[in-house]
């Protein structure tokens, strides 16, 4: 395990800004070098931790970055499947940053994660917010028109 010196060398190293947040710093360090143990004890301290973002992104970019499978995989699993959409400096999401370094694993990992992104209620809001078909543009006739306007309906009044 490296040292607390060691860790503030790497915050330089990787060009890491001044941040205020002594633990958000070190969070970022830990996904930089993978250290689950230590960002688990900062989550401990300061349950914010997750949403800390820096230039270059949150600490889940950073750990992608760097190829820290299984502290992705972790940082997940806290909570962080919402920061899969975020966009960091650059305009890439952590998936754009693995299929731009060609890692596989990782995005087969953030892939499956992401999945989990799309709920039914993400679903059913499509149907809600969309207009009912008109009668006439059916082209399979007005039975089965009226079937279609019965299930949107039905999918109206289920996601109010």
């Amino acid at each position: 395990m490296r040292s607390k010196a060691e860790l503030i060398d790497a915050r330089i190293d990787y060009g890491i800004e001044k941040q205020e947040n002594a633990f958000g710093m070190a969070f970022i360090v830990a996904a930089i070098y993978g250290y689950i143990s230590i960002a688990r004890q900062l989550l401990e301290k300061d349950s914010e931790l997750l949403s800390t973002e820096l230039k270059d992104g949150t600490a889940l970019h950073y750990a992608v970055k760097y190829g820290r499978l299984r502290f992705v995989q972790w940082l997940l699993d806290q909570g962080s499947v919402e920061q899969l959409t975020l966009r960091n400096d650059d305009d890439e999401t952590p998936l754009n940053i693995a299929k731009k370094r060609n890692d596989k694993e990782m995005i087969e990992l953030l892939s499956f994660y992401s999945a989990k992104l799309i709920k039914p209620t993400m679903l059913f809001n499509l149907f809600k917010s969309a207009p009912a078909p008109k009668q006439e543009t059916m082209k399979d006739g007005p039975e089965n028109s009226k079937q279609t306007n019965s299930v949107i309906e039905f999918m109206r009044t289920c996601c109010r």
